[in-house]
């Protein structure tokens, strides 16, 4: 059984706006595989742009037939974000104490992003 377990955090690094040019630090998110820790789906947008980030998922999952059997976040803000959309969905959302497999997806993220970007 396929189970997503998404969350967001803010990138620890600043990106320019491509209209204006402004840096802003944008929010990411992605989904696990909880068995297999593995990042299913990952999406960045300014802060508030919530709707879009949980649209982009199902753009995402539906094409591929690859809907989760059910959402399990211990971040409130996720649940309630998805709640809805996984109601139509007919996917279950529980709340987990922890999110080892989301901790652990995002710190090898961060890692392999600070040796890209990191200056010779």
């Amino acid at each position: 059984m396929l189970a997503g377990k998404p969350g967001f955090f803010f990138l620890p690094a600043a990106v320019r706006e491509e209209e204006t040019g402004r840096p802003f630090f944008p929010l990411v998110m992605f989904w696990v595989d909880r068995a297999s820790r593995l990042i299913l789906h990952m999406e960045m947008a300014r802060y508030g742009q919530w709707q879009a980030l949980a649209e982009s998922f199902t753009a995402a999952a539906a094409p591929a037939r690859r809907l989760p059997a059910e959402i399990v976040t211990p971040q409130e803000e996720v649940a309630v974000l998805f709640q809805d959309l996984a109601r139509g969905l007919g996917i279950t959302v529980k709340k987990a104490r922890n999110a080892k497999s989301f901790a652990a997806a995002k710190k090898t993220l961060l890692q392999d992003m600070g040796t890209r970007f990191r200056k010779p």
